[in-house]
Formats: C-alpha cells, structure tokens, sequence
C-alpha cells in the first residue's frame, strides 16, 4: 500500500490552497502552520521519512498567507526560518516558491517599508540555484 505523510498531506492542502486564493488564506494558515508542527515535532528525527524541503515550502507558503493577512512579522519570521536551511535544499520548487513571494511582497502595500525590502532581497537570495551561489555555471 501507498503511504502517504500527513505533515506532506498538510503541506499541499496549505499550497493549493493559497493557489486558490484570499478567501482560503486563514485554512491555508492551518494546514501550513500543522504541516511545520508535524515535520518539526520532537519525535520526527531526521530521516528518509522527513523531506527538508517540504518543511521550507510549507514555511513559504505560511510567509505567503501571512503576507496576504498583512501580517509581515509573521511572514519575516518564516522567511528567516527558510534562510537558514542549508542551500542544497533549495530545491526547484522553493526557488520558484520564493521568486512568488517575491512578487507578492513587492505588490504589496507593505512592499516600501523597509522590512519588505529587506525580506525580497532575502527572497531573491533563494532564488539562486546552488551552483549559482557556488560560482558554477553547469
């Protein structure tokens, strides 16, 4: 039988439904703040069974709704989370995770204060593929 995680359940339902829009921020809210509790939970050691990636994209998709309820501590606070992964799991999916943040933040009402400033070039900092940042251009 297939076995599916629920803190992976978690994270996609937080992701498809930001997708969806500002009407389903508050439950996109919850599904991502339960996917950090599950990946994070003190009997969760890390293992095959726990995706580093999938923890910084429910971290971003958290930045997002907080962004989008005006909340830009709360979306700091995950951004911060986020730049303190190892660059090796800055995976694809958070590059472009983070490249849409980015456009949020920089839409946004708050996008001349200077925390927003701050936070998009923190932002454009993950966008960079590792090799990038490494000075490898293959």
């Amino acid at each position: 039988m297939f076995d599916f995680p629920a803190a992976k359940e978690a994270t996609y339902a937080g992701t498809s439904l930001l997708a969806l829009g500002d009407g389903h921020t508050t439950k996109a809210v919850a599904f991502s703040q339960r996917a950090i509790e599950l990946y994070t939970a003190p009997a969760v050691s890390i293992t095959a069974s726990m995706s580093v990636p999938d923890v910084l994209a429910a971290r971003l998709d958290l930045a997002t709704a907080h962004l989008r309820v005006g909340e830009l501590d709360g979306a700091a606070e995950q951004i911060m989370h986020v730049m303190a992964a190892d660059a090796e799991n800055r995976t694809a999916s958070i590059r472009k995770r983070a490249g849409r943040l980015t456009m949020t933040l920089l839409n946004s009402p708050y996008a001349d204060a200077t925390i927003a400033k701050r936070l998009s070039e923190l932002l454009r900092q993950l966008t960079v593929t590792p090799a990038a940042q490494n000075g490898r251009t293959t």
